[in-house]
């Protein structure tokens, strides 16, 4: 069995821009460099997420203590 046909029976595990990924570097003879890919895109989107709730943690603590205040 393939790869790529492995991963497509997990759907909630792996995307299908990973299985897609997997699939065209069995294709091609670079699984290597699909991997490298793959674990590219993982660190970005890590990196993004924790920017995202880094950005959004002030203006959360900012209407937290608005909404504190308008109470009294």
């Amino acid at each position: 069995m393939e790869l790529a046909a492995a991963l497509s029976r997990h759907p909630k595990v792996f995307s299908e821009l990973f299985q897609s990924l997997v699939h065209v570097g069995e294709n091609t003879g670079r699984l290597d460099l699909s991997f490298k890919e793959i674990g590219r895109y993982l660190e970005l989107d890590k990196n993004t997420t924790k920017q995202v709730k880094s950005a959004t943690r002030y203006p959360m603590f900012v209407m937290a203590a608005m909404a504190v205040a308008s109470c009294r």
